[in-house]
């Protein structure tokens, strides 16, 4: 059951994500959106101010949700 409803919740991530990334496309064809909006690289007094909270919320946030801010903050500080 709980196999399932995971591979359920990862095709509704996938088609969602899918048309958001064909509504971003066509934005930008059209220029609605600057093409380079979302890849400027988080500034470093932000990237510090989200691991604060990170540490702050352990106990009281889901692993996998930790996991995943992990994740995040290293790709993130290791891009810019």
């Amino acid at each position: 059951m709980f196999v399932h409803k995971q591979v359920l919740f990862h095709q509704v991530l996938l088609f969602r994500l899918a048309g958001y990334k064909k509504e971003v496309a066509g934005k930008k064809q059209r220029g609605e959106m600057k093409s380079d909006e979302g890849k400027r690289p988080i500034p470093f007094p932000l990237l510090i101010q989200i691991a604060n909270w990170m540490i702050e919320s352990i106990a009281t946030t889901d692993a996998r949700l930790i996991a995943f801010a992990h994740a995040f903050m290293t790709l993130s500080w290791c891009i810019s």
